[in-house]
């Protein structure tokens, strides 16, 4: 008999968008995956884009439809690279449990740049409320 109740693969389509007054002109996601067993998901997702407006701190990602964030009384962080237009650098991606989605800032914590050529690429786990 196994323990797992479910396990389900899902791809999905996020619209990514932006801290302040920083948006999102143009994105193409490369992939976007999460697997899903029992409360717990597992995701990866790799995002090119540009952004437009002024500069902000943070992307929000919102996730599968369907999945709503488990508060377990702090932010999960996960493991993201980002470049800004240039060389790759380290990110911090993480939940925001109260808005529902992922969110990524440099890890210096410097705004975006404003143009082309921003990519994010994350992957991590999280707790879903069943």
């Amino acid at each position: 008999m196994s323990i797992f109740k479910s396990s389900e693969l899902v791809s999905w389509n996020p619209v990514l968008s932006a801290s302040g007054l920083m948006t999102i002109a143009a994105q193409t996601n490369e992939f976007c995956i999460c697997h899903i067993l029992d409360s717990i998901g597992t995701f990866r997702f790799r995002f090119i884009f540009t952004t437009a407006g002024i500069a902000d701190l943070s992307i929000y990602i919102p996730p599968p439809a369907g999945i709503t964030f488990k508060n377990i009384g702090n932010n999960d962080l996960f493991v993201a690279t980002m470049a800004d237009g240039g060389g790759g650098d380290v990110a911090r991606g993480g939940i925001d449990v109260t808005n529902n989605r992922f969110f990524i800032n440099k890890f210096n914590n410097v705004p975006w740049g404003i143009g082309a050529n921003k990519i994010i690429i994350g992957q991590g786990t999280f707790i879903a409320d069943t």
